[in-house]
């Protein structure tokens, strides 16, 4: 391989938006500080884009796929070098960050550092 070869490592990626749109939405009901999280948001948001002459998705299947989706990402953080959760509740903001071994994590009004090691399994961080 000569110098100017670029090699290009296996990545996941995976973008989950409370509107239920993505291959994956990395949430579930979960009672997290007295309060729920759960998929009504991502309901209402589908909602709205089907009212604008999106697709719709049946009720049934985004709180079905929002509970599959949040019981992954532990196993996603155990195998993954690098990954990060974002909560895009409104602008997107980073809550959790794995970089080889070391994991780092950002509280917000809507994310606890209690809320973040319950949603990853990790319970020590760089930061």
């Amino acid at each position: 391989m000569s110098g100017n070869d670029v090699v290009w490592l296996p990545e996941v990626i995976v973008f989950a938006g409370l509107n239920g749109s993505g291959k994956s939405t990395i949430t579930r009901m979960a009672k997290i500080g007295g309060e729920y999280i759960n998929a009504d948001i991502n309901v209402a948001r589908v909602n709205a884009r089907e009212a604008l002459g999106g697709h719709g998705v049946p009720e049934e299947k985004i709180r079905s796929r929002y509970d599959k989706a949040l019981a992954l990402i532990p196993k996603f953080v155990e195998i993954c070098d690098i990954l990060h959760i974002y909560d895009n509740t409104q602008e997107p903001f980073r809550i959790f960050k794995k970089r080889k071994d070391v994991y780092y994590r950002w509280s917000n009004q809507y994310w606890s550092n209690d809320d973040i090691k319950k949603l990853s399994g990790i319970a020590e961080y760089a930061n």
